[in-house]
């Protein structure tokens, strides 16, 4: 029986995924790397090549266990989606990839442990691709909307939902909703100037529109007009402070500095006896902690997940979310030392 520590190749680069995909051997979790490092880098030729071996690994590996064997499967459905090149080409690859979460369930004998969680997921995935084509057969504005925010979010094709915003503009060219869609879209793809004029259109109508005012603010920040992403980001808590805004001032705080972070928290602290999500004991900490994971500062962020989590005046629903988080940021540690701890193997 291998053991539960396994080491792999140090992945990093291209030509570190092609020597991989080369060899004769790979594990599933170099496989899983060589995934990751083509997100980053755009190779999507690539990246389609790894998680299909990914899948077929997890697959028949007793000893990948059923978050991992999804986590497989989620990479492989969106390879899948990546290869649409317009809308209309979409409905065939969620063809495709529905007939591939069909055939993986199949594939699983009675006796796999790890079928009844494939199964719920499955269901769900299915349920969200066959979604995609329902917003495409029905155009209106929308379906068009929530369409393009799938896209942007879960399908992870901003080329695809600049698509879908152009057309709900055309249906509806002076609707605040699909302005801010639409340059949130051009935002993901680096199209800044585009984003700016929608958005600054919506906000010109009205100054106090939040989701436009949020969506600037990252504008603004991605091309480095700190003071300015700051600013739009607070009057945008101010005007509704919900995790959305909550989470977009304290991004943009944690990139101006230190002192604009620990004010953010602050600002963000002092909404606390409201009657929302801020109200959780320990709930402002959580999200900042999970700020700073989202920059890529992993040990701070696991050092202010575990204050909180042994924080006595932390209510369980946040510990729990904070716990969730830990495990994934330790997860990502071992990953990047080559340590992986997927579960025990079957004699």
């Amino acid at each position: 029986m291998e053991g539960r520590s396994h080491l792999g190749r140090s992945i990093r680069t291209v030509a570190d995924v092609e020597t991989v995909l080369d060899s004769n051997r790979a594990s599933f979790e170099e496989y899983l790397d060589c995934v990751r490092v083509c997100e980053v880098e755009s190779a999507w030729d690539l990246r389609e090549e790894a998680s299909r071996r990914a899948l077929e690994a997890a697959i028949s590996s007793a000893r990948i266990q059923a978050p991992n064997l999804i986590t497989a499967a989620e990479y492989r459905v969106k390879s899948i989606l990546r290869r649409a090149n317009s809308l209309s080409d979409l409905p065939s690859k969620v063809t495709e990839a529905v007939d591939l979460i069909d055939s993986i369930e199949r594939s699983m004998p009675g006796r796999d442990a790890r079928r009844e969680d494939f199964s719920s997921f499955g269901k769900e995935k299915v349920d969200q691709l066959r979604e995609l084509i329902l917003y495409i057969a029905n155009p209106s504005a929308a379906s068009l909307l929530r369409l393009c925010a799938r896209l942007r979010r879960w399908v992870e094709r901003p080329d695809l939902a600049v698509e879908a915003g152009k057309l709900a503009r055309n249906m509806e060219p002076e609707n605040p909703a699909v302005l801010t869609s639409l340059g949130a879209a051009h935002t993901d793809l680096g199209e800044y100037r585009e984003a700016r004029q929608l958005l600054r259109t919506v906000l010109k109508a009205d100054p106090d529109e939040k989701r436009a005012l949020t969506a600037l603010s990252r504008v603004e920040q991605e091309t480095n007009n700190l003071g300015e992403s700051y600013r739009l980001a607070l009057r945008a808590f101010e005007l509704e402070p919900d995790t959305y805004s909550a989470h977009r001032l304290l991004s943009s705080a944690l990139e101006k500095g230190p002192n604009a972070f620990r004010e953010a928290k602050e600002v963000v602290s002092s909404v606390a006896d409201l009657d929302t999500e801020f109200s959780e004991d320990g709930y402002s900490d959580f999200l900042a902690a999970k700020v700073l994971y989202e920059d890529g500062q992993l040990e701070v962020a696991l050092a202010a997940l575990r204050a909180v989590v042994g924080s006595q005046l932390t209510s369980p629903p946040v510990r729990k979310l904070a716990r969730q988080l830990i495990k994934k940021i330790e997860e990502e540690l071992r990953r990047r030392q080559g340590r992986f701890d997927l579960g025990e193997d079957e004699d």
